[in-house]
């Protein structure tokens, strides 16, 4: 009998729970998925003792730590006149966020609905943090969360700058223990030309201890250093840094810029190198897959999608893994002449790919074939997390 069937059974039990070393019986609970373990708190005082003992949560963030991530997906239904177009920059309106989490087999893990104001509908994004919180920024508003326990909570707002371009970087330090939260906005905006565009950075640290977000977050920091490029509002964030694409209509300091990175422990803006052979004129995603960084963009041939991962760190060595011919999903569906779409994930020997932002489909590595799944609400967006009791009430 395993450790969850005998949690189970003793938890609709009324008979004596028989007498278990606590160390044990730590480390059996520790290993638990966070929605069984909110239940066996309501069980007993000495449950609930051992649930909020800090032993417990250091057994359970180590546990945690060596697996694979939850995947957690995110839709929205909102609440707006159809009638005004929802990129509209000057629109707020309520949108209920649904989250759904799957473990590393598929299973359904949590599923929760939340209500937040959002100003652009092309502006919101889902980030992940390597760590127990995730974040949802939209033009204007930034929540932190944490999905295992299903708490919310909107950070303070930043600089008063009119502008806002829409990049936002979330990730965990953990050498220090702390999130940190990187907003660039407009110093000066010139939509016409995207070089008399100068961006600032600010920053923002939530500290945390192994149960609790700690205090309060820090106020945001403007950073001296101006961000060197206008980027898109799609972030990757990998082995400390965080990545974004930079704007295809900036005039280049080098002809290699073409991916901007930021360092968060140290503060700092760095170019990575991308690829060589990619169309960088052309436009591709930037995405953490199994705690990679990946590149996949449609080469000369627009039904070819070409994935490569960065193999080597210290001398940034780029690999082409997969080529993948989207031609096999017509099949199943009818594809235009252009495709827009990039892989989410690669588990399984299989690559969930994201078309057209709601189209999902499985692309077996072997077989070379793909496996339709069904369709998502657009926007659609996804991250990785960890199972966690860090609670969010002490911000």
């Amino acid at each position: 009998m395993d450790s969850m069937t005998t949690l189970n059974k003793m938890e609709h039990s009324t008979e004596e729970v028989p007498q278990i070393p606590a160390n044990a019986m730590l480390d059996i609970l520790s290993r638990l998925p966070v929605k069984i373990l909110c239940r066996f708190r309501c069980v007993s005082k000495l449950w609930r003792n051992y649930l909020s003992d800090p032993y417990f949560f250091e057994l359970h963030h180590h546990h945690q730590s060596q697996q694979k991530p939850y995947f957690v997906f995110m839709s929205l239904f909102c609440d707006f006149d159809h009638r005004v177009s929802p990129s509209d920059v000057d629109l707020e309106f309520n949108t209920t966020v649904h989250l759904s989490s799957a473990n590393n087999e598929g299973q359904p893990m949590s599923e929760f609905t939340k209500q937040v104001k959002v100003d652009c509908l092309l502006k919101i994004s889902l980030l992940p943090s390597h760590n127990n919180l995730i974040c949802l920024s939209t033009k204007n508003h930034i929540y932190i969360c944490n999905p295992s326990i299903q708490e919310f909570f909107e950070l303070p707002a930043g600089s008063p700058f009119e502008s806002f371009s829409g990049s936002v970087g979330f990730g965990y330090i953990p050498s220090t223990d702390e999130y940190k939260v990187v907003r660039l906005f407009y110093r000066r905006l010139d939509l016409d030309y995207s070089n008399n565009c100068v961006e600032g950075c600010e920053i923002l640290t939530i500290r945390t201890s192994t149960s609790y977000v700690s205090g309060s977050c820090s106020s945001w920091k403007v950073l001296e250093e101006d961000c060197p490029y206008v980027t898109d509002n799609f972030m990757a964030f990998v082995n400390g840094s965080l990545y974004w694409r930079i704007d295809s209509m900036c005039d280049k300091k080098d002809e290699d810029d073409y991916i901007l990175s930021f360092d968060l422990e140290a503060e700092k803006f760095w170019i990575l190198p991308p690829p060589p052979c990619v169309k960088v004129h052309g436009w591709f995603w930037l995405v953490e897959i199994g705690e990679e960084l990946w590149l996949s963009q449609n080469g000369d041939d627009p039904l070819i999608l070409d994935m490569w991962m960065l193999r080597d760190w210290d001398v940034f060595v780029w690999v082409k893994e997969y080529s993948i011919d989207l031609r096999t999903m017509d099949a199943i569906g009818t594809l235009p002449s252009w495709y827009s779409g990039h892989p989410i994930d690669i588990r399984n020997e299989e690559i969930l790919i994201l078309s057209f932002g709601e189209r999902l489909d499985y692309y077996n590595i072997k077989t070379k074939t793909f496996t339709h799944l069904g369709y998502v609400n657009h926007p659609f967006r996804h991250c990785y997390y960890r199972e966690s009791f860090l609670s969010l009430r002490s911000i």
